[in-house]
């Protein structure tokens, strides 16, 4: 750690710019996440201006208050991107996520490779979710983590992220998880009809299990594909009296269960039960298998 350093001229303290180990380009004048750079303060890079307040980005935190502290009171109002500035974005210094990039086939295809990987940390990790939760965790964090447009539209009307609701992608997240089922996810503005035999990692299948209700109402991840069959993963529900609330104590959700589809015999095994269901299961249960419209969010 360099505590000082002493030459005939200067003596410099500890944190101010040290002679040969900086480099100013004059002719740039944004840094870090596409913020104005404001040198003059406290040195290169160790400041930035946004449109509502100036980040210390030697300490990680706001000269000022959040204008929208008030919507997540668990946290200081100084906090910067949430305590995760590597994944997370802050541009005009009032919320965590912004749209800096679209989608197209290369984020599509490093999505569906991702929904595999994420399903496994989210295993090791013994996190638990309800069918329909499960899906939308994995779309969220990936175009969270991408900065990519998402919007989600169910009946109480659409969420989106840069709305001025929210602050942070865990409140999104746990908004658009807690007035969201199953059925929501069959809406054509969230995703497009396609079948078992083209489904692809990412894309996600609604069954109707309860034959007394004309919803859908469970929901199953494909996390891998082969010519003869589909893998799955799936949250589930301990009960239907718990809260819809990933966030609260008594969140009804389950760790992650997997299962297969062999496409030959039209049959389904549930791999975690152990239990093997003969017959066409998509068919006896009214499935539609769904891909995301994510080319559409880019309009929008």
């Amino acid at each position: 750690m360099i505590t000082g350093l002493n030459t005939k001229k200067n003596t410099y303290a500890f944190g101010m710019p040290v002679p040969v180990r900086q480099y100013n380009s004059n002719s740039y004048n944004f840094g870090y996440q596409g913020s104005l750079k404001d040198d003059e303060i406290s040195g290169s890079g160790n400041h930035y201006t946004t449109e509502f307040r100036e980040l210390e980005t030697r300490l990680g935190r706001w000269w000022s208050l959040d204008p929208k502290s008030s919507f997540f009171a668990w946290q200081s109002p100084f906090v910067s991107m949430n305590n995760n500035p590597i994944l997370l974005n802050d541009v005009l210094g009032d919320s965590a996520w912004s749209y800096k990039n679209k989608w197209d086939d290369k984020f599509i295809s490093k999505y569906r490779e991702f929904s595999a990987t994420k399903t496994e940390e989210y295993k090791k990790n013994g996190s638990n979710f309800t069918c329909e939760d499960y899906a939308l965790s994995i779309a969220v964090d990936f175009a969270s983590q991408n900065n990519l447009p998402f919007q989600f539209t169910n009946e109480t009307g659409t969420f989106d992220p840069t709305s001025d609701v929210y602050t942070n992608v865990d409140q999104f997240k746990s908004a658009i998880q807690e007035f969201s089922g199953a059925n929501d996810l069959a809406n054509s503005k969230n995703t497009s009809e396609t079948n078992i035999k083209d489904a692809q990692k990412g894309d996600i299948i609604l069954l109707k299990l309860d034959k007394d209700n004309p919803k859908f109402n469970h929901t199953q991840v494909i996390t891998k594909t082969t010519s003869s069959q589909v893998d799955i993963n799936q949250g589930g529900l301990f009960g239907r009296a718990f809260a819809n609330s990933p966030k609260n104590t008594f969140y009804g959700g389950k760790e992650l269960s997997q299962g297969s589809y062999y496409k030959g015999k039209n049959s389904y095994y549930n791999k975690t039960k152990m239990e093997y269901h003969q017959g066409d299961f998509l068919q006896q249960n009214k499935a539609t298998v769904r891909t995301w419209n994510f080319l559409n969010w880019n309009g929008k």
